[in-house]
């Protein structure tokens, strides 16, 4: 049989110089905003991996619009507050769950995600 030779031994790698996981550079943001109308159903848009973010939206009979950040972007959570605090204002946030994937996408792109999955329920 072939014996693997101890010349190919990886070099140890020393504790604390590796990421473990994507996550434990993940920041977690947990909202919450009133909500003025209700939907049915759930929807989902953008895709993991796609580089920017994916939106999975819950509708659920509450008063209340709950949201799940998990972002890459350091202190991002003014920003967040603001995009739904602009978005509330314009159309009313449905009733239910919101948790997002956030890749570092542009506060455009974010709004056209979330958009998209009010869009799709409302019109199912």
């Amino acid at each position: 049989g072939w014996r693997g030779g101890s010349s190919c031994r990886h070099p140890v790698s020393r504790p604390g110089f590796r990421l473990t996981h994507s996550e434990d550079v993940m920041e977690q943001i947990k909202l919450s905003f009133p909500a003025s109308r209700a939907l049915s159903g759930k929807a989902l848009a953008g895709v993991v991996g796609s580089g920017d973010m994916e939106v999975l939206y819950t509708a659920g009979q509450s008063d209340t619009l709950n949201v799940e950040i998990t972002t890459s972007v350091d202190n991002s959570q003014a920003r967040w507050n603001a995009l739904f605090e602009r978005l509330s204002l314009i159309n009313g946030l449905p009733g239910g769950q919101l948790i997002i994937h956030d890749f570092g996408a542009t506060p455009g792109v974010a709004r056209i995600r979330i958009e998209q999955v009010f869009e799709e329920v409302a019109h199912a």
